[in-house]
Parts: structure tokens; C-alpha cells; sequence
């Protein structure tokens, strides 16, 4: 299997929705220009993946924000 098309398979199940596709159009230009090489030169090379990958709504972010660990001042051990 290409490097690249393994890219976008983890690109696909990437654990943050940020490392992810943002929109269907951003993975079909990718697979669109796998296809492409693939059909001219018989290989597929190496490219940056998400190029044309835009997000058309705003995310809410991924880190929950809050206390991490209480604080203990002396005595209250």
C-alpha cells in the first residue's frame, strides 16, 4: 500500500476530531489526486494531506478545562 494512502486511513481514525478531515471535500480532493497520480505514472507520491480541507462550522475544543489536582496547603494532609 502507498505511504500516502496509509496517511489518510490514519488521518481518517486520528484520536483528536482536529487531526481528522475536517469536511468530506478535503478527502475526496486527497483520494481525487491518489487517483490522478496513480492513472499518469502508475505510483503515487508523497503530498500534504488536507490541502483544501476546511471546516465550515466552529469546534468546540477537545481539552476539558478545570481543576487538575486539588491543592493541598500545609496542615490539611
Amino acid at each position: 500500500m502507498p505511504t500516502i494512502v496509509s496517511g489518510i486511513v490514519l488521518k481518517l481514525m486520528a484520536k483528536n476530531a482536529k487531526d481528522r478531515y475536517q469536511s468530506g471535500l478535503g478527502l475526496k480532493y486527497d483520494l481525487a489526486q491518489c487517483l490522478r497520480q496513480w492513472q499518469e505514472t502508475g505510483t503515487i507520491t508523497e503530498f500534504e494531506l488536507g490541502q483544501l480541507d476546511r471546516c465550515d462550522r466552529i469546534l468546540p475544543p477537545q481539552h476539558l478545562y478545570g481543576r487538575d489536582i486539588e491543592v493541598l496547603y500545609p496542615g490539611e494532609i
